[in-house]
């Protein structure tokens, strides 16, 4: 199955020890190992949805449209793990005011992209209706 939680919690309590470890006397590292190790669990968990991303198809495979739909929640999830992890840096980097911009542009992406399918939903909520 790959790595467990287990293994990844271990890597992000010693990943932030030697994060500690390092404001204290390298502190232009600490910031480094902190995105390193950030990106390493990132990836790790990334390639561990492709279970998650096949059954989001399946369900909605038997859907009219449904690939539309797939490809728009698979994107807005992608978009959702980019920006919690750029946030999360920004934080770490002690710029709250970009952490905040990221997370307002990643909110406005997810918008944009389904946009179209309320737009889809909005229309057959009308032709029920009328």
């Amino acid at each position: 199955m790959g790595i467990s939680i287990f293994a990844i919690i271990g890597l992000a309590i010693i990943s932030a020890l030697i994060c500690l470890l390092l404001k204290q006397y390298r502190p232009e590292y600490a910031l480094s190992a902190s995105i390193l190790c950030g990106t390493m669990i990132f990836l790790t968990v990334i390639a561990q949805m492709t279970p998650l991303f096949d059954t989001i198809r399946t369900i909605l495979g038997g859907i009219e449209g449904g690939s539309e739909y797939t490809s728009v929640i698979i994107k807005s999830l992608g978009i959702c793990y980019v920006t919690q992890l750029a946030s999360d840096t920004c934080q770490d980097a002690g710029e709250r005011a970009m952490a905040g911009k990221i997370e307002l542009a990643g909110r406005v992406a997810v918008l944009i992209l389904a946009l179209p399918m309320f737009s889809s939903l909005l229309q057959i909520a009308v032709s029920l209706i009328g």
